[in-house]
Order: C-alpha cells, then sequence, then structure tokens
C-alpha cells in the first residue's frame, strides 16, 4: 500500500481496495448496490466515510504539500469561478452545449443550480478545453 501506516489499515483497504482501479471499482459496486436499496444515489456509510479518511489524507499529505499540487487546486478552482460566472452572465451558451433551455429559469437561484449542474458534470479535461476555448474566444470570462 502506498499510503501511510495509518491510513492503510486493513479495514480501509478491505473497503475501498488495494489498488486505484480497485478502488474505483470498488466505489462503482458500492454506489449501485446502495443507490438500488435506497430512493437516492449514494455510497453507503462506510464506504463513504472510508473515502472521507482517504481524501483527508489525500488533501493533507500530498495535495496540500505539494507545490505543483496547491497550484493546480488554485487554477481549478479559479477556472470553475470563471466557468460560473460566464454561464450565468450567458445562459443561452448552456443550450448550445445540450442542455435544456435555459429560459425555463424563473430566477437567479434556479439558473444558478443548472449551471452548477452543467459544470459538475464535466470531466476534468471537458472544462478545461471549455474554458480555453471561451478564453480564446474572447475576453469575456474574465470579465462576465
Amino acid at each position: 500500500c502506498d499510503w501511510s501506516s495509518d491510513v492503510c489499515s486493513s479495514d480501509l483497504v478491505d473497503i475501498l481496495g488495494k489498488s486505484h482501479s480497485s478502488r474505483i471499482g470498488s466505489m462503482v459496486e458500492d454506489i449501485v448496490q446502495h443507490s438500488s436499496e435506497h430512493q437516492a444515489i449514494g455510497m453507503s456509510e462506510p464506504f463513504r466515510k472510508a473515502t472521507n479518511r482517504l481524501k483527508d489524507y489525500l488533501f493533507m499529505h500530498v495535495y496540500g504539500r505539494d507545490v505543483r499540487g496547491i497550484a493546480e487546486l488554485e487554477y481549478a478552482g479559479q477556472m470553475l469561478k470563471e466557468l460560473f460566472r460566464f454561464y450565468m452572465a450567458h445562459p443561452d451558451q448552456l443550450h448550445a452545449n445540450g442542455t435544456e433551455h435555459s429560459d425555463e429559469c424563473k430566477d437567479t437561484v434556479q439558473l444558478a443550480r443548472r449551471v452548477c449542474d452543467f459544470i459538475s458534470g464535466m470531466t476534468d479535461r471537458y472544462a478545461q478545453k471549455a474554458h480555453a476555448s471561451l478564453a480564446a474566444e474572447s475576453s469575456s470570462i474574465r470579465d462576465s
């Protein structure tokens, strides 16, 4: 296991899996099983707690100590803010990207929810391409 011994306890490995690919597989299986038993999509409590322990460790010992990791987190946060501001100022672009027409949003809160849903559905790579495309097309992404 690549993690420190305090995080890499046998119960954590038993729940999440030892390798990255086994953790992804375990996560999908847990979400499918848990969601089929409940009326909402989500993780089981033990899997959620184990995942949170791993995330806490990664942010404290990996991302938080690596200068590149910190810079990437800051860049990602700024990029998401700029995408949010752009789509709030240009809701017609949501429709152009295949979502329901934004005229259905009756108020700012509804529009903000739709924009958040749209952005949260983006992969990292798609968000980076969208941001770069918007930035290249105009400076309006920073001015929005």
